[in-house]
């Protein structure tokens, strides 16, 4: 019997405080929902933003390789500021998903590989191979980053 009375009490407490149940439900949710959104947004936006440096950065490394190749020899720049370039761009890769780090990634190991012969007077076929060699990573690359922005809401 008393637990009849402590049932029928209780179910009397839920119908006079049913609204304020509900509005707690709906505020808790709406909380949620409010926070995941926020945390893709800025996600997104951190990921947009890392894009469009790298694209910044592969735009200057292809301007580098081409200038280290064709240009005269007063305008060829040292390649330190395209292994700083490259650094880079490595370091912003965690920001964004595959299959930028890969690009980038594959990038460096051409850079690494084919700067020395980058502008070479001495030897213009292998200055010519370095420079189609990193310009297609630097293609390759570009691509990817285009398509982990067309992917974002």
């Amino acid at each position: 019997m008393l637990k009849r009375r402590r049932f029928v009490g209780l179910l009397s407490q839920l119908k006079q405080h049913s609204v304020a149940l509900i509005s707690l439900l709906v505020a808790l949710l709406a909380l949620t929902l409010n926070t995941e959104r926020a945390n893709t947004s800025e996600h997104q936006r951190t990921t947009r933003d890392a894009s469009f440096r790298v694209l910044a950065e592969l735009s200057q490394l292809q301007l580098l390789v081409d200038e280290a190749h064709y240009g005269s020899s007063g305008q060829r720049h040292q390649p330190i500021s395209g292994w700083a370039r490259v650094n880079y761009m490595r370091d912003l890769a965690m920001l964004i998903p595959e299959p930028v780090p890969k690009s980038l990634e594959a990038l460096y190991v051409t850079w690494s590989q084919q700067v020395g012969q980058l502008g070479e007077l001495d030897e213009v076929g292998a200055s010519l191979r370095a420079n189609v060699a990193i310009s297609d990573n630097v293609r390759r690359a570009r691509l990817s980053v285009k398509e982990v922005l067309s992917q974002l809401d």
